[in-house]
């Protein structure tokens, strides 16, 4: 059902000019001025109400009446003397409309220039409280809203009719709230508000959506399509490092923040792998810092050191006592906490065999310069290594002490002293060469580099 909506002019001239017609005397009982539909009072003065701001109104409905098309009854509640008040939303919200002074029904009907509709009437009636009545309706933005106060008259069920309703003067309370997305939670200043007003959602999100399902509402989530935790921000965290898969370059691998993630099995802090490639640890196992060694270009891997050039040596020979002793052999430079390894081997030549005839070792201390100050002047003198030996016996011409000077990952030194024999007289003659990083022995003339 529809009907057209009159305006207040036309509807006033109609009146003055059946009332010239008829010469009817003036009744001492004038029902309200809001008393027909078309004659509704405006909220807020015809402007869109204000967000959350409560419009007072009221009216006496002792002289109230009902006209022949309006709904009188609301489920079995039958209600009359209806007084109206128009509201004009410019967004879609809720209403909420209270009415005190007796038992009431409320009642909101929508309508635009052209039709009142009839057919989406909605009313509220709490048969419990006969003093006050509360009801909220939703209404668009795209139409205008009436609400209907009336009076409870009794149930239908009991033969009830509007003669009978409650009148008096009733006090409305009417406060709007917007709700944009229509998802049943109000915008500020309601409280709490809806935080995703364009946006539907549920209460327990406060009006936000969860599109990943993960407990955590959209505008707090980092990773809005994956599933997480509120700890990283709705984003998950697949290897469980507490780092964040989006900050993680190993996030199948567990690791450290401070390696993006990434493993460091031996704590040199250069990754073992990446998801994202660069650099990685090619020395696993390998701890530059735990040996106080170099890794400047962090690749994992200790660099080598050349001990080569830090390394000079001596031997004499005895002319009368056939011995050939070691005088001197010396470390300069050592780097701190480098264990150097120097060990030296006599072999008496004998027919085409050599048999050994004497050794000397030492291991430089893995303490080598300390850092206090107080220690300073030890450790300088220490990391100046000399060992000194001597290998008893006579040696012949061919004879030979060999010297080797090692550390891990360094290359090595390597000199051999040979007994010949020149002008007549038993001499030692040189060759020096070099231990690649301690395994592989190279025979260079000219030593190592």
């Amino acid at each position: 059902m529809s009907i057209a909506r009159r305006t207040r002019t036309a509807l006033l001239t109609t009146v003055a000019v059946a009332a010239l017609a008829t010469f009817a005397p003036v009744a001492d009982a004038v029902p309200p001025s809001n008393d027909d539909w078309e004659l509704a009072d405006a909220i807020n003065g015809g402007n869109p109400p204000v967000q959350g701001t409560t419009y007072n109104v009221s009216a006496d409905t002792d002289e109230a009446t009902e006209q022949d098309w309006e709904f009188t009854q609301c489920g079995d509640s039958v209600y009359g003397k209806t007084v109206w008040w128009d509201i004009f939303p410019n967004v879609p919200g809720w209403v909420f409309v209270t009415a005190s002074g007796y038992d009431a029904v409320i009642g909101t009907v929508p309508w635009d220039s052209q039709n009142l509709y009839t057919n989406e009437w909605f009313c509220d009636d709490d048969p419990s409280d006969v003093t006050t009545e509360s009801a909220a309706f939703f209404l668009d933005s795209n139409r205008s809203h009436s609400i209907q106060i009336g009076g409870f008259a009794g149930y239908a069920s009991d033969g009830a009719d509007e003669s009978t309703a409650d009148s008096g003067l009733v006090e409305v309370k009417v406060t709007f709230y917007a709700d944009r997305d229509r998802d049943g939670i109000l915008e500020a200043p309601a409280q709490p508000p809806d935080r995703c007003p364009e946006q539907q959602g549920t209460a327990a999100n406060q009006g936000c959506g969860d599109r990943d399902v993960d407990g955590i509402v959209d505008p707090d989530d980092q990773c809005i399509d994956q599933k997480g935790s509120a700890r990283h921000a709705g984003c998950p965290d697949t290897d469980g490092d507490d780092i964040a898969d989006r900050f993680d370059n190993c996030d199948l691998l567990g690791g450290s923040s401070n390696l993006g993630g990434c493993p460091d099995a031996d704590q040199d802090d250069v990754r073992d792998a990446s998801d994202s490639g660069g650099q990685v640890d090619r020395c696993i196992g390998e701890n530059a810092a735990a040996r106080n060694r170099a890794d400047a270009n962090r690749d994992g891997c200790i660099d080598v050191v050349n001990l080569s050039k830090l390394v000079d040596g001596g031997v004499k020979y005895d002319p009368v006592g056939g011995a050939l002793k070691i005088s001197r052999v010396r470390l300069a430079g050592v780097p701190d906490r480098l264990r150097v390894r120097i060990a030296g081997l006599c072999q008496r030549r004998v027919g085409r065999r050599f048999q050994k005839c004497g050794s000397v070792a030492r291991t430089t201390a893995a303490a080598i310069g300390a850092a206090s100050t107080d220690a300073a002047p030890r450790a300088r003198a220490a990391r100046n290594v000399t060992v000194r030996g001597l290998v008893r016996g006579r040696l012949g011409v061919g004879s030979r002490i060999t010297l080797r000077v090692t550390a891990f990952k360094a290359i090595g030194k390597y000199i051999r002293w040979t007994v010949v024999r020149k002008a007549g007289e038993l001499t030692t003659s040189r060759i020096d060469g070099c231990m690649n990083q301690g395994e592989r022995v190279r025979y260079k003339r000219r030593g190592c580099s």
